[in-house]
């Protein structure tokens, strides 16, 4: 299936371009829904978060905290997404070299707890979020599906008051494989075995987790291509929107 959507350079606006909302109507019963990066601005909140636990634990001003911290941090979720470590590595390890590498006294296990604690308190929602959570779920089931840790995921639907919208939600440390091992869909749509994998849709930003997590489970995906990234040629993506809120117009 081609762009559901296409972009115009001149003005970076987007047209529906293939007539067929019937199709995507009568086709899925069940949306997999990722949260970070997809309904929640993810390095907004982190970003907060370390700023407020470096102050909470009067550490010294250091000039692009946030970027010097995250070049450790996305490693080491590319490693958790190529199953090479699990979500408990991550707490453990991620704070470790930063501690190292800008000689803190704090033990890194202080700094990571304190930075979760801060972090399941901010849920920064992309512009329509929420509308659109309230339009699908009228003609929808919809599940959460996460690769985030758990008491921060649930923190942040708390805060901000999505929990209401999903039937389930599928977060890898509870379930103990990430996205995309098919293990992740298989283990946590246990409850949905009457739904067939032709009904279901994965939407999520992540190319590596998202749409080749559901290619390698079965069932279709649409990237919330946000950034406005080049379109790859080898995932098959069935539908491509590039904000969270035009899936109204699709689905």
């Amino acid at each position: 299936m081609k762009h559901c959507y296409n972009r115009h350079a001149d003005d970076n606006s987007y047209t529906y371009s293939d007539n067929r909302t019937a199709r995507f109507m009568k086709k899925y019963r069940l949306l997999l829904i990722d949260a970070d990066d997809t309904l929640f601005d993810f390095h907004a909140d982190a970003r907060r978060a370390i700023l407020k636990m470096w102050k909470a634990l009067s550490l010294p001003p250091v000039d692009s905290l946030y970027e010097t911290y995250e070049q450790y941090n996305s490693k080491l979720w590319s490693k958790l997404e190529a199953g090479e470590i699990r979500i408990n590595d991550i707490r453990s390890t991620r704070f470790y070299e930063l501690a190292a590498d800008l000689q803190l006294s704090l033990a890194p296990a202080k700094l990571s707890s304190v930075y979760e604690d801060y972090l399941s308190q901010e849920a920064t929602l992309y512009e329509g979020v929420r509308e659109t959570l309230q339009y699908l779920k009228k003609k929808y089931t919809l599940v959460l599906a996460s690769n985030g840790i758990a008491a921060i995921q649930r923190g942040r639907l708390a805060v901000s008051s999505l929990q209401e919208y999903f039937s389930h939600s599928i977060l890898s440390e509870e379930i103990g494989v990430s996205k995309p091992d098919p293990s992740f869909f298989r283990l946590g749509l246990k409850g949905f075995d009457d739904i067939e994998k032709a009904s279901m849709l994965m939407i999520g930003d992540s190319l590596r987790s998202d749409i080749r997590g559901a290619a390698l489970y079965g069932i279709d995906a649409c990237w919330v291509n946000n950034k406005k990234k080049e379109r790859p040629d080898d995932l098959p993506i069935a539908c491509e929107v590039f904000s969270f809120a035009q899936l109204r117009h699709l689905l």
